[in-house]
């Protein structure tokens, strides 16, 4: 019985070898449309290719349901991303001047995200609300920042009451 039990085992294995095998050439990836990502002349391409925008990144009002949209700073709507419903119009700081989104990006993880001309990314998504005993939806920003100098650098904050002067 053990032995049928391996030689089915292998046979299935011999067949996953085989398919992944003859899979073929991927695919190549869809062009980007008109305003899916903006790229300057001599640019240096990433590792990681981002995934071209299936839709338009901004549209027109009427064309998409308000719960799958949300508000950007300057008053227009862009489509909702990760299946988020009814999220929150992006809350842009005050003190950083609003940036445009330029393209739509998929992150390793499979969550969507759009990318500012600023370098901003911004996205939406569905999180569970203990407080609620729901799903709703979240809008984050990410705005790029000089990195936070490292303690070393700073030397001591406070004067260190063991050293004698």
């Amino acid at each position: 019985m053990k032995t049928l039990g391996l030689g089915i085992l292998l046979l299935g294995a011999g067949v996953g070898v085989y398919f992944f095998a003859n899979q073929g050439p991927a695919e190549a990836p869809t062009p980007a449309g008109p305003g899916d990502s903006i790229s300057t002349p001599g640019e240096a391409s990433p590792t990681v290719e981002p995934r071209a925008a299936a839709v338009a990144l901004k549209a027109p009002v009427e064309e998409i349901a308000r719960e799958d949209r949300f508000q950007l700073p300057d008053g227009s709507w862009a489509p909702a991303l990760n299946g988020a419903k009814n999220p929150a119009p992006l809350d842009w700081p005050p003190d950083i001047p609003y940036a445009p989104i330029v393209k739509r990006v998929t992150d390793p993880l499979g969550q969507d995200w759009y990318v500012h001309a600023d370098g901003s990314k911004s996205t939406t998504v569905m999180t569970w609300r203990e407080d609620l005993g729901r799903y709703d939806a979240v809008t984050n920003l990410a705005n790029p920042t000089a990195a936070a100098p490292r303690e070393q650098d700073l030397g001591p904050i406070l004067p260190d009451p063991n050293k004698k002067n």
